[in-house]
Order: C-alpha cells, then sequence, then structure tokens
C-alpha cells in the first residue's frame, strides 16, 4: 500500500494517494506496526504539502517524529525533523526551519547518514538565504555538496543540492530567478522525488520573494512568567511563584526540542507541583484549571488537546527568551 499510494502521489492522482495512505494507517495501526504507521504519515505530510496545506503538513511531521522518536529510531526521526523542516521553509518561517534541522542534525550524530546529512544542509541553505545571511548559506550549500560526494550515485539527491544551490544563488542577487528555474525544473521532471520537488517549489518562491523574516512568533519567557501572542507588542505576565509559569516553561521547552510531543495530564502536574505530594483527584483538578487558566490569558488557540495530552499548537513559531519580555 505504501509503494502505491506513492506512485498515485507522483503521478498526480492525489485523491487515490490519500485514500491509500488512509487504508495503509489503518492497517499498520490495527497490526501495531508503529515504523509503517509513521513512514506513512511522513508520505502523506509530504503530499500534503505538495498541495499547499502547510498546516496539516506540519502537524503529520510532529506526530512522525514523535512516533519514531518514541520508537528509538534516531535515524528516522531525523528524517521526519528534516521534513518538518521543509514545511516550515515553505511557510516563510526559516528560523524555525533552522532550529528544526539543528535538533535533526542532533539526532543524526554517530549515526552516519550523508544523505540525510546533505539534504538538511541544502534546506538550511535555503532557510539561511531566505534571512539574507548569503555567506552561510554558501557555506551549508558547500557542506551538502561534501555530504553528496560521500553518497555514491543517487541522481535525485544531486538533484536537490543543485536546486538548493540555486536558492543560495538567486536570493543572493547573482543568478535572475527565472533563468535558474528554467535550469531546474528538467532535472526535477527526470528526478522526481519528494526533496527535488521541495527544492524546486522553494526556488519558485524566490522568483517571488527575495527575503523573509519568518511568521509572526509566540514570545515566552525562558522560566514561563510571561508571554507575548503572535502580532502582540504587549506581554501577558503570569503571576510569580505559580504553576502557570512553570507549566508554560515547560510546554514552551517541548515545542521547541522536541516537536509532535505532547504533555500527559501527569506531566503537567509534575511541571507544576514538582515534588509536591497531592492526592490524585486534587491533582488532576489543579492541572484541569491550570490549562483553563492559561487558555483564557490567551492561548486558547495555540494550547491545543491531543490524544496524549497537551501541547502548542504546530501553527505557531515559539521563541523562549532567556532574557525576560519586554513590551516593543
Amino acid at each position: 500500500t505504501y509503494e502505491l499510494a506513492v506512485v498515485d502521489m507522483f503521478a498526480g492522482r492525489r485523491d487515490a494517494a490519500h485514500a491509500r495512505f488512509e487504508e495503509g494507517l489503518a492497517v499498520a495501526r490495527r497490526g501495531g506496526v508503529r515504523i509503517l504507521e509513521g513512514a506513512l504519515i511522513t508520505a502523506r505530510g509530504c503530499l500534503l504539502a505538495e498541495e499547499g496545506k502547510l498546516q496539516a503538513a506540519l502537524e503529520h511531521h510532529a506526530e512522525a517524529a514523535r512516533i519514531f522518536r518514541d520508537l528509538g529510531s534516531r535515524y528516522r526521526e531525523a528524517s521526519a525533523l528534516h521534513y518538518l523542516a521543509t514545511t516550515y521553509v515553505e511557510r516563510g518561517e526559516p528560523t524555525e526551519a533552522l532550529e528544526v534541522l539543528d535538533q535533526a542534525r542532533r539526532r543524526l550524530q554517530g549515526v552516519g547518514a550523508p544523505r540525510y546529512e546533505a539534504l538538511m544542509a541544502a534546506c538550511a541553505a535555503s532557510a539561511l538565504a531566505m534571512l539574507g545571511r548569503h555567506e552561510e548559506a554558501a557555506d551549508a550549500i558547500a557542506r551538502a555538496e561534501a555530504a553528496l560526494a560521500r553518497v555514491p550515485n543517487e541522481p535525485s539527491l544531486a538533484t536537490a543540492v543543485a536546486a538548493h544551490g540555486l536558492v543560495v544563488q538567486t536570493r543572493a542577487g547573482r543568478r535572475p530567478a527565472n533563468e535558474a528555474v528554467a535550469e531546474a525544473r528538467p532535472l526535477v521532471d527526470a528526478t522526481p522525488t519528494d526533496d527535488t520537488r521541495f527544492a524546486l517549489r522553494a526556488l519558485e518562491a524566490a522568483t517571488r520573494s527575495t527575503d523573509a523574516t519568518g511568521a509572526a512568533a509566540l514570545h515566552v519567557a525562558a522560566d514561563g512568567g510571561a508571554f507575548t501572542l503572535p502580532g502582540a507588542t504587549e506581554p501577558v505576565t503570569l503571576p510569580s511563584r505559580s504553576p502557570l509559569r512553570r507549566i508554560l516553561a515547560h510546554l514552551a521547552t517541548l515545542r521547541v526540542e522536541a516537536p509532535g510531543e505532547v504533555a500527559s495530564i501527569d506531566d503537567v502536574i509534575r511541571a507544576g507541583w514538582p515534588g509536591e505530594k497531592i492526592f490524585a483527584e486534587a491533582a488532576l483538578n489543579r492541572a484541569y484549571v491550570a490549562i483553563a487558566t492559561l487558555r483564557k490569558k490567551g492561548l486558547a488557540e495555540l494550547l491545543v488537546r491531543t490524544d496524549g495530552g497537551y501541547a502548542i499548537s504546530q501553527a505557531v513559531v515559539v521563541r523562549r527568551e532567556s532574557a525576560g519580555i519586554k513590551a516593543h
């Protein structure tokens, strides 16, 4: 089913691909085959990104990263994080993409995966170029090319790296954008993969914009003492020594350091009242009241409930501020 879904996806039969992914996921979940579940979720996330459904794609890649993290599969987790980063690039959020790529690189330390080293460095190059950090972008492409040299005979990988190189040249003003797209398109058509098609979309985006500063973010003080909502100028301050601060800090840390991870209600209790002995019913009530209070303070749309617990939505960029938060 996985292979047939991918064939349908690359043939442009998107409805058929979605149906096959859904069928495969049902089988994987019934059988408890979590590696297959994660692989199918990743692939469907790539299809959603190609359809421009970027929020759904983010959620898929974050879920896949969590599944592979739970399984202890560092290589697959890094792969899912890479695709999460590509989706942030497509959303015009290069800073978030770079943070996720940094996590993916840490997962691959000691694993030896030159293919993903090349892809991640190339993606980082496009993100850096979007931010106008052109020298760093050129260095990242050089790292991608060095990793590519360690991967024998993979034309699609070479195409992806080359297309990201064209992104770097275009955004630095060294190559006319339309000319770069015209060069890359036939190469991508000849080697169509998720990676080459993403690289082409990143290049096409460079024809429409020459820079990017990223989307408005949710800024959270490192201790959880205050936060500023996306687009807002005034921070919301939480009471001193309040469990709300510790819970928010925990949720922000999870969101940044472990995309897709959720805080169970027990995690919320441990974060809010560390070491405190509380009767179970009273602890649950405190936790639910704390979550409700954070939502009333302004996080109603951003603090989401999932099957496993609570998390800050993947739809928003999160910035932890070690120096605290001040009004703008």
